[in-house]
């Protein structure tokens, strides 16, 4: 008899430990679901500088850069293998107002007259700093609100 109500008392034991704990699971669960997720900060203030041309600009779009993955399968490994090839950096878009300045017109004109000269732009937002290495311009488009510069770019690193 006394084996019978050690055992029950146990189960007893049990089963209000797993209540427990359950309550205390199902507590936090509802907290976390009412907790409000903070939210990344996004958008805020860009600076686009290209060097040696102090005019305020700003980015449109986004700035994308990719890897390609390459796929490899060596011998008898039936498995197909991954790894990072080069990266890619797709062209940008900056924009101002007024008119275009006098110093992104005559590096405009210098590249379509085969004078190739590459500069570097800084590209800060919210606190992230872009270096964009090796750029020119490779289109140019003024309308009635203002004028957008598009250049091309070969790696951007992030600082």
């Amino acid at each position: 008899m006394a084996a019978t109500t050690r055992h029950s008392r146990l189960i007893l034991i049990a089963a209000l430990i797993a209540a427990a704990i359950a309550v205390g699971l199902a507590t936090t669960q509802t907290a976390d679901a009412q907790r409000p997720v903070p939210r990344p900060k996004t958008g805020g203030p860009t600076t686009v500088e290209i060097a040696g041309i102090a005019s305020s600009l700003n980015l449109v779009g986004s700035l994308t850069q990719t890897i390609q993955v390459i796929e490899y399968q060596d011998g008898d490994d039936f498995h197909l293998r991954k790894r990072p090839g080069r990266a890619q950096v797709a062209d940008f878009v900056v924009t101002g107002t007024g008119t275009v300045p006098a110093a992104i017109k005559s590096w405009l004109k210098d590249t379509l007259e085969g004078k190739l000269e590459r500069r570097d732009v800084a590209i800060n937002q919210s606190g992230v700093s872009l270096q964009c290495h090796n750029c020119f311009p490779c289109g140019l488009e003024i309308d009635s609100k203002g004028w957008r510069l598009t250049l091309a770019t070969e790696q951007c690193t992030m600082q």
